[in-house]
């Protein structure tokens, strides 16, 4: 039966978290924190429709006051081919006003930056559930705001 553990977070205080505790955690510990992070990423971040190469944790950038995050996106012509790529990094800073703020950098093709900001914004804010099943030994992590999960073996 699952139960919940914790409060709800957004999935940017889920993620600035996992990067901490990876900084200060022992060999045995800090592999599972970035393996987490990199879950979370992988579900909940843009993947496909363009961002078909997903999105990722630069785990070498990422530091206790920013996370790195990057992806590549795949560009349509007019006539629907796919013509190219792009690469950016998404650079996620704390603020006071507003929780967090993005820096968006690579080419700006087809204003293809404006685009991502929004979507890395709207992803990012999202709350994210976590709840444990201690019979099966399972975490199941559940956006909610879309109803999407996924789970992971303790």
């Amino acid at each position: 039966m699952l139960k919940q553990i914790g409060a709800d977070r957004k999935l940017y205080e889920f993620l600035a978290e996992l990067v901490v505790a990876q900084s200060t955690q022992n060999d045995e510990w800090a592999p599972k924190s970035r393996d987490r992070a990199n879950a979370l990423a992988e579900h909940f971040l843009p993947h496909g429709c363009g961002f078909d190469a997903g999105t990722h944790v630069d785990w070498k950038r990422s530091k206790v006051n920013c996370i790195v995050l990057y992806t590549h996106f795949h560009h349509m012509n007019d006539g629907g081919f796919y013509d190219g790529w792009t690469e950016h990094s998404v650079v996620v800073t704390p603020s006071l006003a507003y929780g967090f703020e993005t820096r968006i950098t690579g080419r700006d093709r087809n204003d293809i930056k404006n685009y991502i900001g929004e979507e890395m914004d709207l992803r990012l804010r999202n709350t994210i559930k976590t709840e444990v099943d201690d019979d099966a030994k399972l975490f199941r992590y559940t956006c909610v705001e879309n109803g999407i999960w996924f789970e992971e073996y303790i």
